[in-house]
Protein backbone atom coordinates (compact mmCIF):
# COMPACT_ATOMS: atom_id res chain seq x y z
CA UNK A 1 0.00 0.00 0.00
CA UNK A 2 2.85 2.36 0.87
CA UNK A 3 4.47 1.78 -2.56
CA UNK A 4 1.15 2.49 -4.27
CA UNK A 5 0.81 5.79 -2.37
CA UNK A 6 4.37 6.80 -3.34
CA UNK A 7 3.65 5.93 -6.98
CA UNK A 8 0.45 8.02 -7.00
CA UNK A 9 2.23 10.94 -5.30
CA UNK A 10 5.11 10.76 -7.81
CA UNK A 11 2.72 10.68 -10.76
CA UNK A 12 0.83 13.63 -9.33
CA UNK A 13 3.98 15.68 -8.84
CA UNK A 14 5.40 14.98 -12.28
CA UNK A 15 2.15 15.29 -14.20
CA UNK A 16 1.55 18.79 -12.89
CA UNK A 17 -1.70 18.23 -10.99
CA UNK A 18 -0.40 20.20 -8.01
CA UNK A 19 0.48 23.20 -10.19
CA UNK A 20 -2.27 25.61 -11.10
CA UNK A 21 -0.71 27.44 -14.07
CA UNK A 22 -2.94 27.51 -17.16
CA UNK A 23 -0.83 24.83 -18.87
CA UNK A 24 0.13 22.07 -16.44
CA UNK A 25 3.82 21.57 -15.82
CA UNK A 26 5.49 19.42 -18.46
CA UNK A 27 2.19 18.61 -20.14
CA UNK A 28 1.09 20.00 -23.51
CA UNK A 29 -2.58 20.95 -23.51
CA UNK A 30 -5.15 19.55 -25.92
CA UNK A 31 -6.23 22.19 -28.45
CA UNK A 32 -9.71 22.46 -26.90
CA UNK A 33 -8.26 23.61 -23.56
CA UNK A 34 -5.68 26.13 -24.74
CA UNK A 35 -5.62 29.36 -22.74
CA UNK A 36 -4.59 32.60 -24.47
CA UNK A 37 -1.69 34.49 -22.95
CA UNK A 38 -3.12 37.78 -21.61
CA UNK A 39 -2.31 41.09 -23.25
CA UNK A 40 0.94 42.27 -21.71
CA UNK A 41 2.38 45.70 -22.43
CA UNK A 42 5.83 46.43 -21.10
CA UNK A 43 8.66 48.91 -21.59
CA UNK A 44 11.81 47.99 -23.50
CA UNK A 45 15.22 48.85 -22.12
CA UNK A 46 15.23 51.65 -24.70
CA UNK A 47 12.07 53.06 -23.07
CA UNK A 48 9.59 52.01 -25.78
CA UNK A 49 6.21 50.59 -24.79
CA UNK A 50 5.53 47.29 -26.57
CA UNK A 51 2.51 45.00 -26.62
CA UNK A 52 4.40 41.75 -26.11
CA UNK A 53 1.40 39.55 -26.80
CA UNK A 54 0.93 41.18 -30.20
CA UNK A 55 4.67 40.94 -30.88
CA UNK A 56 4.50 37.21 -30.10
CA UNK A 57 1.93 36.49 -32.82
CA UNK A 58 3.26 34.22 -35.58
CA UNK A 59 6.14 33.14 -33.31
CA UNK A 60 6.52 30.38 -30.76
CA UNK A 61 7.37 32.44 -27.72
CA UNK A 62 8.85 31.75 -24.32
CA UNK A 63 7.58 34.29 -21.78
CA UNK A 64 9.75 34.26 -18.66
CA UNK A 65 8.20 36.36 -15.88
CA UNK A 66 9.98 37.24 -12.66
CA UNK A 67 8.05 38.77 -9.78
CA UNK A 68 10.97 39.29 -7.40
CA UNK A 69 14.39 40.87 -7.71
CA UNK A 70 16.19 37.63 -6.90
CA UNK A 71 14.77 35.96 -10.04
CA UNK A 72 17.54 36.96 -12.50
CA UNK A 73 19.52 33.77 -11.92
CA UNK A 74 16.45 31.63 -12.69
CA UNK A 75 15.56 33.80 -15.69
CA UNK A 76 19.01 33.13 -17.14
CA UNK A 77 18.80 29.44 -16.29
CA UNK A 78 15.67 29.17 -18.47
CA UNK A 79 16.76 31.50 -21.24
CA UNK A 80 20.29 30.24 -21.92
CA UNK A 81 19.20 26.68 -22.90
CA UNK A 82 16.17 28.03 -24.80
CA UNK A 83 18.32 30.45 -26.81
CA UNK A 84 20.78 27.68 -27.60
CA UNK A 85 18.02 25.26 -28.67
CA UNK A 86 16.20 27.89 -30.76
CA UNK A 87 19.27 29.57 -32.26
CA UNK A 88 18.81 28.31 -35.81
CA UNK A 89 15.02 28.60 -36.05
CA UNK A 90 13.56 32.09 -36.46
CA UNK A 91 10.06 30.88 -35.50
CA UNK A 92 11.14 30.98 -31.84
CA UNK A 93 11.52 34.09 -29.72
CA UNK A 94 11.49 34.97 -26.05
CA UNK A 95 10.60 37.81 -23.72
CA UNK A 96 12.23 38.30 -20.34
CA UNK A 97 9.85 40.33 -18.21
CA UNK A 98 10.55 41.43 -14.65
CA UNK A 99 7.14 42.31 -13.18
CA UNK A 100 7.49 45.48 -11.10
CA UNK A 101 4.67 47.11 -9.17
CA UNK A 102 4.00 50.52 -10.69
CA UNK A 103 3.79 53.85 -8.97
CA UNK A 104 6.90 54.75 -7.03
CA UNK A 105 9.11 52.18 -8.82
CA UNK A 106 8.32 53.76 -12.18
CA UNK A 107 10.13 56.91 -11.05
CA UNK A 108 13.33 54.85 -11.22
CA UNK A 109 12.57 53.25 -14.61
CA UNK A 110 15.51 54.87 -16.39
CA UNK A 111 17.92 53.76 -13.68
CA UNK A 112 16.52 50.20 -13.83
CA UNK A 113 16.69 50.09 -17.63
CA UNK A 114 20.33 51.19 -17.60
CA UNK A 115 21.12 48.58 -14.95
CA UNK A 116 19.53 45.79 -16.98
CA UNK A 117 21.40 46.89 -20.13
CA UNK A 118 24.68 46.50 -18.26
CA UNK A 119 23.66 43.20 -16.68
CA UNK A 120 22.35 41.40 -19.76
CA UNK A 121 24.01 40.22 -22.95
CA UNK A 122 23.10 42.19 -26.08
CA UNK A 123 20.82 39.37 -27.27
CA UNK A 124 18.93 39.20 -23.98
CA UNK A 125 18.76 42.98 -23.58
CA UNK A 126 16.97 43.28 -26.93
CA UNK A 127 14.29 40.89 -25.62
CA UNK A 128 14.04 42.24 -22.05
CA UNK A 129 11.08 44.37 -21.07
CA UNK A 130 10.10 45.87 -17.74
CA UNK A 131 6.48 45.72 -16.66
CA UNK A 132 5.43 48.56 -14.37
CA UNK A 133 1.88 48.26 -13.12
CA UNK A 134 -0.60 46.12 -11.27
CA UNK A 135 1.02 42.68 -11.07
CA UNK A 136 -2.06 41.23 -9.39
CA UNK A 137 -3.94 41.24 -12.72
CA UNK A 138 -1.37 38.85 -14.21
CA UNK A 139 -1.09 36.83 -11.02
CA UNK A 140 -4.84 36.19 -11.31
CA UNK A 141 -5.01 35.69 -15.10
CA UNK A 142 -2.06 33.31 -15.18
CA UNK A 143 -3.09 31.59 -11.95
CA UNK A 144 0.25 32.24 -10.27
CA UNK A 145 0.21 30.71 -6.81
CA UNK A 146 3.68 31.68 -5.65
CA UNK A 147 5.29 34.93 -6.82
CA UNK A 148 8.59 33.93 -5.23
CA UNK A 149 8.97 31.45 -8.11
CA UNK A 150 9.67 32.44 -11.67
CA UNK A 151 6.84 31.75 -14.14
CA UNK A 152 7.58 30.34 -17.60
CA UNK A 153 5.07 30.06 -20.46
CA UNK A 154 5.51 28.75 -24.01
CA UNK A 155 2.92 30.05 -26.46
CA UNK A 156 2.03 28.94 -29.95
CA UNK A 157 1.82 31.21 -32.98
CA UNK A 158 -1.65 32.36 -31.88
CA UNK A 159 -0.29 33.20 -28.39
CA UNK A 160 -2.11 30.32 -26.69
CA UNK A 161 -0.24 28.86 -23.74
CA UNK A 162 0.90 25.38 -24.75
CA UNK A 163 3.27 24.67 -21.85
CA UNK A 164 4.24 26.24 -18.54
CA UNK A 165 6.46 25.72 -15.53
CA UNK A 166 7.36 27.46 -12.30
CA UNK A 167 10.62 27.92 -10.44
CA UNK A 168 14.16 27.17 -11.49
CA UNK A 169 14.65 24.71 -14.32
CA UNK A 170 15.96 21.20 -13.83
CA UNK A 171 16.66 18.45 -16.34
CA UNK A 172 13.04 17.22 -16.35
CA UNK A 173 11.58 20.70 -16.88
CA UNK A 174 14.08 21.56 -19.62
CA UNK A 175 13.40 18.30 -21.43
CA UNK A 176 9.67 19.03 -21.24
CA UNK A 177 10.27 22.52 -22.66
CA UNK A 178 12.34 21.13 -25.55
CA UNK A 179 9.64 18.53 -26.22
CA UNK A 180 6.94 21.24 -26.24
CA UNK A 181 9.09 23.30 -28.62
CA UNK A 182 9.43 20.32 -30.98
CA UNK A 183 5.71 19.51 -30.79
CA UNK A 184 4.77 23.14 -31.45
CA UNK A 185 6.15 22.86 -34.97
CA UNK A 186 3.97 19.88 -35.94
Amino acid sequence: MKKFFILILSCTLFSGFIFSAPAPLNTPLPVATLVPFPELKATSLDNLEVDLTAAAKDKITLFVLGFERKDQKDLDAWLDPFIKAAATDKVFTFFEVPMIDGGFAQLFAGFMQDGFKKLLSKEKASQAYLFFGDKSKYIDLLKVTNTSDIQVFLTDKKTNIIWSATGAPDAVKLQALFSAMANSQK
